[in-house]
């Protein structure tokens, strides 16, 4: 029976955030512990497991789990215990026995002294396991796919939507393509191109905006023969690592020029509307002055300084798991101390017209309104304004980063 040990190590980090996360902020699975937590659920361990125990001459062996929600950079006694902890499980699995490792990483995590966090694990996994065992990762479309991390596992997948609802699906095609491997002994290889651009903005959700359209791109050439895997990487812009970049990435069954001129095919176009993938941004002044003059209730929101990234938001701990009563509340109240600091005029215009007990002065007054409540109620009255013909506020142009030529070749590995 072949053995495929799954290890799974996930964060995104915010390099803007400027507190440190640690070791205790991650959820740690060991051994069977990974696969009960994970089995039947929508993760990307949950969907490789039902694909791998499908298989009856395939035994899939849980290592070790890693898994902490959005924060900022790991400390270097953190990561160094927690990579410690994964190469000591991988090598105690090994010993029985080790045909493939899965990897389901996230691809955002830097760390002190180590900005490459899933580079440097695969690399000493590689060490540890030697260069005849296939390696399988799947990371997030928010990941820096690095040279390191495909030199040690070309044969990558990552997700397919934005906003995220395939993790399971993700899991399940890694574990596919896990099952390729062993049953017809390809060699994976990859072929990327970097693209000098970060984007943010709706036009990147796949379902209606443009990004989707070169993620179909992706799936079409994922259906011809002797592609693997294709797919185009939009990075972190707030992971602030040297790789970091958008960039398209083939790979091929042992033909690097198939997946080099695939991956041509797949990137074409997609600089080029560079300024069509930009957040529409309002200033701050401009979108305070909407506010004092709409009617009803406003919110503003900040997609890089939401709870959890690149700020220590309110709220946070209630939504990443192993945290307990105690520090919620702590967060409430520093929430409801945050409210009371907030501008009053603009908030009890926001509230006049509230209804009953839900009117925002008097919840803010009365010390009941966190951060995610003003916001809401904010929002409310900017909507009311748009679709009464209001102006809004034009937001400042954004300037597109100059070309460097070498960016557009097949980037080396």
């Amino acid at each position: 029976m072949r053995r495929v040990l799954i290890v799974e190590c996930q964060q995104e980090v915010s390099s803007f955030n400027p507190v440190p996360s640690g070791y205790g902020d991650f959820q740690i699975n060991r051994g069977a512990q990974l696969s009960k937590a994970r089995r039947r659920t929508q993760t990307y361990v949950g969907g490789a497991l039902a694909v791998l125990e499908a298989r009856r001459d395939v035994e899939a062996v849980p290592v070790y789990g890693a898994f902490a929600c959005s924060a900022g950079i790991l400390a270097a006694d953190g990561f160094a215990r927690l990579a410690r902890e994964l190469l000591d499980g991988l090598a105690t699995a090994a010993a029985g026995g080790v045909d493939l490792v899965y990897f389901a990483l996230h691809g955002a995590m830097s760390a002190e002294g180590e900005q490459d966090p899933e580079g440097f694990i695969l690399a000493r996994a590689r060490a540890l396991l030697g260069p005849d065992v296939p390696f399988v990762t799947s990371l997030d479309l928010h990941g820096i796919a690095t040279g390191q991390m495909l030199r040690h596992s070309p044969a990558m997948v990552t997700l397919k939507t934005y906003p995220h609802v395939d993790l399971d699906d993700t899991g399940a095609r890694a574990a596919r393509l896990a099952l390729h491997l062993l049953d017809t002994g390809a060699a994976p290889v990859a072929a990327r191109i970097r693209l000098p651009m970060l984007v943010r903005g709706d036009k990147l959700k796949t379902e209606t905006g443009l990004y989707g359209r070169f993620l179909e791109r992706a799936a079409a050439i994922e259906q011809e023969t002797g592609i693997l895997a294709a797919t185009l990487m939009i990075g972190n812009p707030f992971t602030d690592v040297p790789e970091l970049c958008c960039q398209g990435i083939v790979v091929a069954d042992g033909d690097r020029g198939q997946a080099s001129e695939a991956v041509h095919r797949l990137v074409d176009g997609f600089y080029d509307r560079r300024a069509e993938l930009q957040a529409r941004l309002v200033p701050l002044d401009a979108a305070i002055a909407t506010a004092r003059s709409a009617r009803g209730k406003v919110i503003f929101t900040d997609a890089a300084h939401r709870v959890g990234l690149s700020r220590q938001g309110a709220g946070a701990a209630d939504r990443c798991p192993g945290r307990g009563p105690r520090r919620r509340r702590r967060h409430r109240r520093k929430a409801r101390l945050r409210a009371r600091r907030q501008p009053r005029p603009a908030l009890r215009q926001a509230g006049d017209r509230g209804r009953g007990r839900h009117a925002v002065g008097r919840q803010l007054r009365a010390g009941k309104l966190g951060d995610a409540g003003v916001r809401r109620a904010y929002c409310r009255a900017a909507r009311r304004q748009r679709h009464a013909g209001g102006d809004q506020p034009a937001g400042p142009a954004v300037r597109p980063l100059a070309v460097p030529g070498p960016w557009l070749r097949p980037a080396a590995l």
